[in-house]
């Protein structure tokens, strides 16, 4: 038996989606690995793990965090 879903549900889970594509600044929600990173206070600092972590992901958002003065953490 097939199982149908409300459209409603269906334009729901594509607005979040979409909303998550857009503003992923705003649904951003770092690993724990990735939280250190960000609250690390060295000058220089580096995140070394393996594919598809979010290694670049931490990067940007943290260069997006510290050039827009917005760094929740610094």
């Amino acid at each position: 038996m097939e199982q149908v879903l409300d459209p409603e549900y269906i334009r729901l889970k594509r607005e979040k989606v979409r909303r998550v594509e857009e503003e992923y600044l705003r649904y951003y929600e770092p690993s724990p690995t990735q939280l250190a990173f960000h609250k690390s206070q060295a000058k220089i600092r580096g995140i070394f793990a393996g594919n598809q972590f979010g290694k670049s992901m931490a990067g940007a958002i943290d260069l997006i965090w510290t050039m827009g003065k917005v760094h929740p953490y610094r």
